[in-house]
């Protein structure tokens, strides 16, 4: 099934919408898919053609469109490189209700629908509940007069590209009218060409379309009337969201214009127009949220739309940066903060602290504090037993090391030199003992040298851990030696390499035995399994859901006029009990194919479902069977398989209005899936 590409760039409100599309298309469409690819061989909108097989396509969307179902959920999925070509008014008409439209493709080879030939040209969407998710459209001719002319309730499009070229202008891309209600646009953008073309006046016009929503719109062009505008009838409810608007008209022009009397909700809008500060045609009786205008030569940070000069928010800022400029010296204010915080030539304070002084006049105070403190930091004198200060906790560089207990009156300093001493009686133990001591006053005894001896037999306690380390060691080489694979097919079951044995064991042999390797036994049970793998087909014949495959040559010249003996040729004998018929394959001989009928027709006499000498289950055009071809269920024109063969029914082969001629022969491959036990059918 056809996806959506989620990664491709998007607004994530966008990107939100496509992946509810795609959870859909997995989980499966609610009514029927249908596949339109102009580039594909052999689409076709012919009747024979269902459309509803991606192999088999149908050539334009506007038959897709008549075959949905009105409010069936019906999806129309158009392949990557498509072009739908619309060159007359009218010229696709979508006016089946509640059906999606789904554009695959990405980039130049994304699917699209092209104007062209007559300036009236367009797609009209006359029904309600329509969807297009990720449309493109494409102006092939100068001077359009709405394209897209929506006509109908419920309009959606989601994620959608326009795109005019060089020496091509479109007058107004999307066209609404009131009968439009609750028209919604997630995501549109508009490609300019040169602004070459006839002048353009406006991309989306909407006349008293109500309800209407337009979100994550990006539109820079020349509009000579605004880049959104309402005509005729106001808006009501219009909900605009997150719009970028650069209106280059030198007029200059608004991005959008209003009728006085439209009412709704606008957020995030940014336009942005060649001189002045007319970003909207009227600011109407809607309510402006977060939106900003302003002039192409980037003189400006940005206006806000909605809120006037004077008594926004500029104004306030005004009131603020008076707030400030510093108060006058030493105030006793207290109702700014520029009063608390004070100026510089601000008297240190003095004393306890009080409620009318400043910041500044209490840092000045700190400050002297401070010199004071400053002075507390000298060193002591030597060896002071003062208990003062913090000074004469820490001590002196040159006290003399401490002795013996603490003290009420030493220094730090005295504590840390006694310290460093007894480390260095401690550092001496950290030497590494004599070889193979017996000692085991200190850690060093335990842990051992390097050169001690290996220990052998049971442990002591007067070995060191080195020994026991290299005792190990040996025993270890010791067990890998046993790790060593054996001599091919040895008897011995000493250790357990002999039980594992040798890659190159003979197999075993019968019975089992005491003297064999589990190599052996593993050879033997291969030999064994070879030899219980045999044809399934032979051993279990018959069983429901097995396979039956047989094939039978057909002479061109013996194939019959299904209006004539429509019978005279069957493929097959009659079937000895159902069979379900899954797949039929014609392959032609290499020098001539068929030739007479307009098309080769496989018919059943079953007695029900499809039946009958002229309504064929499997068709192909005569003109696709010349030498050496073939052709099988998905290329086939007409292909309602898998059908169930009755028991005691027969297939036949006919032509379609005409006999076959000439000494061709095609073979015709069918394969059948048993129903019924042990059912069969022979070729005829």
């Amino acid at each position: 099934m056809a996806l959506i590409n989620p990664d491709a760039p998007q607004d994530q409100r966008v990107n939100k919408i496509i992946q509810k599309y795609n959870d859909i298309i997995k989980a499966g469409v609610p009514g029927t898919s249908f596949y339109v690819d102009s580039g594909r061989t052999g689409a076709s909108d012919a009747n024979t053609r269902t459309g509803t097989v991606k192999t088999s396509p149908l050539a334009t969307i506007d038959e897709a469109n008549d075959r949905c179902t009105a409010n069936n959920g019906d999806y129309i999925f158009v392949a990557p490189g498509h072009n739908e070509e619309v060159k007359t008014v009218g010229g696709l008409n979508l006016d089946t209700a509640g059906i999606t439209i789904v554009f695959e493709g990405e980039g130049a080879d994304r699917a699209k629908i092209t104007f062209s030939d007559l300036v009236g040209a367009d797609m009209n969407v006359d029904a309600a509940s329509i969807t297009l998710v990720r449309p493109r459209f494409v102006a092939a001719i100068d001077a359009l007069t709405g394209p897209v002319d929506v006509n109908a309730a419920d309009f959606t499009i989601v994620d959608g590209l326009y795109e005019d070229a060089t020496n091509i202008d479109t007058t107004d891309c999307i066209v609404s009218v009131p009968a439009s209600v609750r028209m919604h646009i997630f995501g549109m953008r508009y490609q300019e060409g040169n602004a070459g073309g006839t002048q353009k006046q406006s991309f989306i016009q909407m006349n008293g379309v109500d309800n209407a929503i337009l979100a994550d719109i990006d539109i820079r062009g020349d509009f000579g009337t605004g880049n959104v505008e309402n005509v005729t009838d106001e808006l009501l409810n219009v909900r605009l969201d997150n719009m970028f608007l650069e209106n280059t008209n030198s007029g200059p022009q608004p991005g959008i214009v209003l009728d006085t009397n439209c009412d709704g909700l606008a957020k995030d809008i940014l336009i942005r127009i060649v001189s002045g500060t007319t970003y909207v045609s009227s600011q109407a009786d809607i309510n402006w949220h977060d939106s900003f205008g302003t002039q192409t030569d980037g003189s400006t940070f940005g206006d806000p739309i909605g809120a006037s000069t004077t008594g926004g928010l500029e104004s306030k800022l005004d009131i603020i940066t008076d707030f400030h400029t510093v108060p006058v010296q030493d105030t006793t204010d207290d109702a700014q903060m520029r009063d608390v915080i004070g100026k510089k030539d601000d008297t240190a304070a003095a004393g306890a602290v009080s409620t009318t002084e400043s910041g500044i006049a209490y840092h000045k105070q700190n400050v002297t504090a401070n010199i004071a403190i400053t002075a507390l930091h000298g060193v002591p004198v030597a060896d002071t037993t003062d208990d003062v200060n913090m000074r004469d906790v820490v001590g002196k560089k040159d006290d003399a090391a401490a002795a013996g207990t603490v003290t009420t009156t030493e220094s730090g300093m005295a504590y840390h030199k006694q310290n460093v001493t007894n480390t260095e009686a401690l550092v001496a133990l950290h030497v590494v003992p004599v070889a193979d001591t017996t000692d085991d006053a200190n850690m060093r005894d335990v842990v051992g040298k390097k050169d001690d001896a290996a220990a052998a037999g049971a442990v002591t306690t007067t070995e060191s851990g080195m020994a026991y380390h290299k005792q190990n060691v040996t025993n270890t080489e010791a067990i890998v030696a046993l790790h060593v694979v054996p001599v091919a097919d040895t008897t011995d079951d000493a250790n357990m390499r002999d039980v594992v044995g040798k890659k190159d064991d003979a197999a075993a042999v019968g019975a089992v035995s005491t003297t064999e390797s589990g190599m052996a036994y593993h050879k033997q049970n291969v030999t064994n399994t070879e030899a219980i793998l045999v044809d399934t087909s032979t051993t279990l014949p018959g069983l429901p859901g097995t396979c039956h495959i047989i094939q039978k040559t057909i002479v061109c010249s013996t194939i019959p006029d299904d209006g004539g003996s429509p019978q005279a040729a069957p493929l097959t004998g009659a079937a000895s009990g159902d069979l379900m018929l899954e797949e039929i394959i014609f392959q032609t001989d290499s020098a001539t194919g068929l030739v007479g009928p307009t098309v080769m027709q496989v018919i059943s006499d079953n007695t029900d479902g499809l039946t009958g000498n002229t309504t064929p289950i499997w068709a192909e055009a005569v003109a696709n069977l010349g030498a050496g071809k073939t052709i099988n269920n998905p290329l086939a024109d007409t292909m309602l398989l898998p059908i169930m063969l009755e028991s005691g029914k027969i297939l036949y082969i006919n032509g379609d209005n005409a006999v076959g001629t000439g000494a061709g022969t095609v073979e015709v491959i069918m394969k059948f899936r048993r129903i019924t036990a042990a059912a069969t059918i022979a070729a005829a």
